[in-house]
């Protein structure tokens, strides 16, 4: 991730079947469609999880209401040998395929 900073020993994690989105951006599981066209894509329809998260539950909160505004502005996107790049407002991001 550059051009922000995650919360301590946190990950960004997507799972993407078609158009459904499945991200875990903190403890919470962020769930939603994506609407993209060849280079950008944003989420509708989302709902998240409310776990508690510990030791610092104002930290995740605010990491994942980042990662959800984030996405819901929308972000340009490309892929390219097994990895999605993600870009928008300053921050990209790059996710592996596993």
């Amino acid at each position: 991730m550059q051009g922000r900073e995650l919360v301590p020993k946190t990950s960004i994690q997507l799972l993407i079947d078609g158009s459904n989105l499945d991200a875990f951006p903190g403890c919470n599981e962020l769930t939603g469609t994506l609407v993209s066209t060849p280079t950008t894509t944003h989420l509708t329809d989302w709902r998240i999880t409310e776990k508690g998260c510990y030791p610092d539950p104002e930290s995740f909160i605010a990491q994942e209401n980042w990662f959800e505004q984030w996405l819901q502005a929308g972000v340009n996107w490309s892929s390219s040998d097994g990895q999605l790049a993600l870009s928008g407002g300053g921050v990209t991001a790059s996710f592996t395929h596993q």
